[in-house]
């Protein structure tokens, strides 16, 4: 081998043994940085409430709250229907006693009306109307499973009756086959509740 041939393989040994240890030197830097406790990134867990994820919105936390101590019960409604005014409340003469009435309709438009019926045990307040035949299911209304009927047509929908002590109620939805009129008559039935 020639002098000359020599000098270059001890020449690129040199330079390979530069770049191998410049390299390491390089690596072995930056993997000490980033394990030094002044640049290291550390993580707390993080708790989310499950109930949070899962918990669906009370649609009905900001209805105003109608209280009859008179009858014995508390129903809210949506601030876009009104009540009829106590004077307005109709009073009407079932067999062996009276039949009372508070209503809610749309406001500006009754397009459709929520009724409670409230009368004593004993009195026949012919409030079947004519649901002959009609779908019947049964829903929950102050802890208490009740029927539920529903006209042919959508236009009526019957819950009840619902009995308290000596008194018995039945929650009516009147009017068109609106899906709104129906979600806030479920609403208000949802609320439905004794006052003792």
């Amino acid at each position: 081998m020639q002098k000359g041939q020599t000098l270059i393989f001890v020449l690129a040994g040199i330079l390979i043994l530069i770049i191998v240890v410049t390299g390491a030197y390089y690596l072995g830097k930056s993997s000490t940085s980033k394990s030094s406790p002044t640049s290291a990134v550390t993580s707390q867990p993080t708790t989310v409430p499950t109930a949070s994820l899962s918990a669906t919105p009370d649609e009905t936390a900001n209805w105003k709250a109608y209280i009859s101590s008179e009858y014995g019960y508390s129903i809210k409604y949506p601030t876009n229907i009104q009540p009829a005014l106590q004077q307005d409340a109709r009073v009407y003469q079932g067999i062996g006693g009276s039949v009372n009435i508070d209503e809610w309709s749309l406001l500006g438009q009754p397009s459709y009306t929520v009724a409670v019926f409230s009368y004593k045990t004993g009195v026949n307040s012919k409030l079947e109307f004519n649901l002959e035949g009609a779908p019947e299911s049964t829903v929950t209304i102050a802890g208490q499973q009740v029927k539920r009927l529903d006209s042919k047509d959508g236009t009526l929908t019957h819950v009840g009756p619902i009995k308290n002590k000596d008194l018995n109620y039945m929650i009516i939805y009147t009017g068109n086959k609106s899906r709104l009129g129906l979600d806030i008559f479920k609403g208000m039935i949802a609320t439905f509740k004794f006052l003792q």
